[in-house]
């Protein structure tokens, strides 16, 4: 029951985001709530391994380095989900 209200959560999220974030778009809800499966999905699978891999650039940046993978899993999640466009690394990055 926790995921799915995890799910709904993130899916209102990102269906508010679309409104006031330029360069990003959905097409329709199903489609936020298909892309927050894979941006959970992305989080727990791939962001990890991205966040040990780039230890040291985070150190020197201390710490916004972090902010640049947030971006790269939020356009990965979109490149991989249908219906949802990220146009530019600004949108990804507010995202």
């Amino acid at each position: 029951m926790y995921l799915i209200f995890r799910f709904v959560i993130s899916t209102v999220a990102v269906l508010s985001v679309s409104h006031y974030v330029t360069g990003f778009t959905i097409s329709s809800p199903m489609s936020a709530l298909f892309f927050a499966i894979v941006l959970g999905a992305i989080n727990a699978i791939v962001r990890p391994i991205l966040i040990i891999l780039t230890i040291p650039a985070t150190i020197l940046t201390l710490g916004f380095f972090l902010l640049i993978i947030n971006a790269f899993t939020f356009w990965l999640a979109s490149a991989i989900s249908f219906g949802v466009s990220v146009e530019t690394f600004h949108a990804a990055f507010w995202g």
